[in-house]
């Protein structure tokens, strides 16, 4: 145990070192706020222009005008959304030379000659890069919180739970990119990382939506058909969608239906399958890893 400990403490120091969670961290910060100094601008002047003509409020949600609830909205979807996608885009980064890049560079020869198994490098690493992602994470998700309680008057937990349950994403990508990193070069690594977002995307990304719009006519709901069972497959392969639910499930939302018009698709409801399904694929993909490291030549 002292030697995965070791491991992982190595891994965040190391991270720390390179500074990329430092500027991630202030980067990420600045897309918030710029975000939000947005939403608000847009939203006064919308104000504006309709007090200008006289107009009343179309119509009141919590007893404020529905612009304000909208870009509330707005304001919590796109705050979690950045936090997400740059949780993933960390983790692969992080991941993809973690076991790579020491490879190439003999380091890893360096480690492998302790008294520690190659097991304990790979859930080291795998601990270290997670317990970074956390550190952005909490302060992400307190900065999102803060935002909101100042727009709307009332402190919701329900925002830090979900920038704090993205965790998720970072788990499963450092996973698959650790995997990689094991066995091919920091580069491709990354790449297929990337690459591997970009399918599990589609679950409920693009060819979503399109599978979507071919439904609404008849001579193509055979491909649309075809499509959604693509998008299912997508999912099975990497889950970033049954992730997603889950964020969306625990960081709640207001009921703006009525005023968002109407939608391309709706997504199910996160169920407790879906989690475990994640679960089940994060533990089997890291103990096939560790298999395949431990029996790769260095």
């Amino acid at each position: 145990m002292r030697g995965l400990y070791e491991i992982a403490r190595l891994t965040m120091l190391e991270s720390l070192k390179r500074r990329t969670a430092v500027v991630a961290i202030l980067f990420t910060m600045f897309l918030i706020v710029g975000m939000t100094r947005l939403a608000v601008r847009t939203e006064r002047k919308i104000e504006h222009r309709r007090v200008e003509r006289g107009r009343p409020a179309a119509a009141l949600v919590e007893g404020k005008p529905v612009e304000h609830a909208l870009f509330t909205e707005l304001m919590r979807k796109g705050g979690l959304w950045i936090v997400r996608t740059f949780t993933m885009f960390l983790a692969i980064l992080f991941a993809a030379g973690a076991l790579a890049g020491e490879r190439e560079s003999g380091a890893l020869h360096t480690v492998i000659s302790k008294p520690i198994t190659r097991w304990q490098i790979l859930l080291g690493k795998w601990l270290g890069l997670n317990a970074i992602l956390l550190i952005y994470l909490v302060v992400l998700g307190s900065l999102l919180t803060g935002i909101l309680w100042w727009r709307t008057g009332a402190l919701n937990e329900q925002i830090f739970s979900g920038a704090i349950a993205s965790l998720m994403f970072g788990a499963l990508f450092t996973t698959l990119t650790l995997s990689l990193s094991a066995v091919a070069s920091t580069w491709l690594s990354a790449g297929i990382g990337l690459l591997s977002w970009l399918v599990g995307s589609q679950e409920y990304g693009l060819l979503r939506m399109i599978a979507h719009g071919l439904n609404q006519n008849e001579p193509t709901r055979e491909a649309a058909e075809t499509l959604y069972g693509v998008c299912r497959w997508c999912g099975m392969l990497v889950p970033t969608g049954r992730i997603a639910l889950w964020i969306d499930h625990v960081s709640g939302r207001l009921d703006l239906d009525g005023f968002m018009g109407r939608q391309p698709f709706v997504r199910p409801e996160a169920s407790p399958w879906d989690l475990g399904y994640v679960a089940v694929y994060v533990v089997a993909l890291l103990l096939l890893s560790g298999w395949v490291f431990s029996r790769t030549d260095l």
